[in-house]
C-alpha cells in the first residue's frame, strides 16, 4: 500500500472556505490548522530577517512550513551539496524546519517563449536558468526538502495558439508522472495545475491529476499566474481547477495575493497560500492592518512609511497590534528609517506584516469554526 506523503483532514466546508488540519508533510510530523500559509523565504531566509530574529521576535501561531524558492537558491545548490549537509544547515535554519521547494517564485517575473519539452525556464538576477526533472530531483535530495512542486509549463496565454496550449498541458502532465515515479514514498510531490485564462486547459490538468493510480497525490498547487483576481470569470476558472480534485487533497495557491484576493480564493476552497504579499509590501515601506471582522470584511488599512507626513507622528504603528515592531517603535522612527534607507526599516515591517498575515488566518479559522452547520 502506497503511503500518503501529506496527511490532511477536512473538518468543515462553509461559504467562507473550508477548514482542516495537516498532521504530516513529507516525512515530517506537525500540527497545522488550515486555512494557513507557507512562510516565504528568499535565498534560504525570510527576507531581511536573521534566523535569530525569527526565533526571538517573530511569534507565529503555528509551526511553519517554509517555502524555499528555487530561483533564489539555484546558484547555491552546488555549495549546498559540497557542504555535505542540507539547506537547513547551509542557511542556518532551525534543524527541525519543514521545507517546501517552489519551482517558481511568487515575486519573480515570468517570460514566455523559453520553456521546452525537457525543461521550464526560471529567472533570477543572473538571467535564465532551465530546470528539468532530473536536475530538480537532484536538487531536492541535496537540499533535503520535505516537498516539491512538480514542473509546470506556465506558457498558456490568451494569444497562444491552441496547439501550443495543448502541448503545455501534455508536458506538465508528463513531468508530474516522471517526478511521481522517481520520488514515490521519498518526499511529497505537489502536483502543479495551471492553465492561465483557459478553463478548458485548467480542467484537463486537474482531470489528469485525479485520474492517476498508485500512490495518492497529496496536494495540488493551483497556479494562477496571468489570472486577474478582479475579473468576473476568475471564480469559474478556479472552479475548473478545483472541481475535478478530490476534496481530501490539500489545495495550494502560491502567489502575491492581497487580503481581498485571499478572501476570494478561500471561498473557492483554497487551503494554503504563501506570505509573499506582506513581505512585498514591507519592502515597499508599507505596513498593513487587517480588519477585525476578516474575512466577512476583507478590507485592510495601509500606512506608507516613505511619506514624510509621518515624520512627527510619535505614536505606535498600530495600537491594536502587539508585535515587536508596534510595541517598540513609533511611526516617526519608521519614517526616518525608510527615508534614510536604513536596513532596519524593512526588517521591522516584515515582522509586523507577517504578524498581521498570521492574525488574518487565525481570524479565518475562527470564523469558519463559528459558522453554524445546517441541520
Amino acid at each position: 500500500i502506497a503511503r500518503r506523503m501529506v496527511d490532511f483532514v477536512v473538518s468543515r466546508t462553509t461559504q467562507i472556505g473550508r477548514s482542516g488540519s495537516i498532521s504530516k508533510w513529507g516525512n515530517a510530523s506537525l500540527t497545522q490548522e488550515t486555512p494557513s500559509f507557507l512562510v516565504y523565504t528568499r535565498s534560504g531566509h525570510i527576507p531581511h530577517l536573521t534566523w535569530e530574529v525569527v526565533e526571538t521576535q517573530l511569534k507565529l501561531s503555528q509551526t511553519p512550513i517554509y517555502q524555499m524558492t528555487l530561483p533564489s537558491l539555484i546558484e547555491m545548490v552546488g555549495q549546498i551539496a559540497a557542504y555535505n549537509g542540507d539547506a537547513r544547515g547551509f542557511c542556518g535554519m532551525p534543524r527541525d524546519s519543514i521545507l517546501h521547494l517552489s519551482v517558481l517564485d511568487p515575486l519573480s517575473e515570468r517570460k514566455v517563449g523559453y520553456n521546452d519539452t525537457a525543461s521550464v525556464a526560471i529567472w533570477n538576477h543572473t538571467g535564465k536558468r532551465s530546470v528539468s526533472v532530473p536536475s530538480l530531483i537532484k536538487w531536492c535530495r541535496e537540499m533535503g526538502v520535505n516537498s516539491v512542486d512538480s514542473l509546470l509549463d506556465y506558457e498558456i496565454t490568451p494569444d497562444m495558439k491552441l496547439k501550443r496550449m495543448n502541448k503545455a498541458v501534455e508536458r506538465t502532465n508528463q513531468w508530474l508522472l516522471s517526478m511521481k515515479s522517481q520520488l514515490e514514498d521519498d518526499l511529497a510531490v505537489i502536483a502543479s495545475s495551471g492553465g492561465g485564462n483557459s478553463g478548458q486547459h485548467r480542467r484537463k490538468m486537474s482531470e489528469f491529476i485525479s485520474s492517476l493510480d498508485g500512490s495518492p497525490i497529496p496536494a495540488v498547487n493551483i497556479d494562477l499566474g496571468g489570472v486577474r483576481m478582479e475579473d468576473e470569470n476568475t471564480a469559474s476558472l478556479i472552479k475548473e481547477s478545483t472541481n475535478p480534485i478530490d476534496d481530501k487533497i490539500v489545495r495550494i495557491s502560491q502567489g502575491s495575493f492581497s487580503p481581498v484576493d485571499v478572501a476570494i480564493l478561500l471561498s473557492e476552497g483554497i487551503d494554503l497560500f504563501d506570505s509573499s504579499w506582506p513581505i512585498q509590501q514591507a519592502e515597499k515601506g508599507i505596513a498593513f492592518e487587517i480588519s477585525v471582522d476578516y474575512p466577512s470584511d476583507s478590507s485592510f488599512s495601509t500606512t506608507d512609511f516613505k511619506l514624510s507626513a509621518l515624520k512627527s507622528d510619535h505614536t505606535s504603528l498600530f495600537s491594536s497590534c502587539d508585535c515587536y515592531t508596534c510595541t517598540k517603535y513609533t511611526r516617526a522612527y519608521l519614517t526616518h528609517l525608510f527615508n534614510t534607507h536604513e536596513l532596519l526599516g524593512p526588517l521591522l515591517l516584515v515582522i509586523h506584516n507577517l504578524t498581521q498575515w498570521d492574525i488574518m488566518f487565525q481570524l479565518v479559522r475562527k470564523s469558519i469554526k463559528n459558522i453554524p452547520l445546517d441541520l
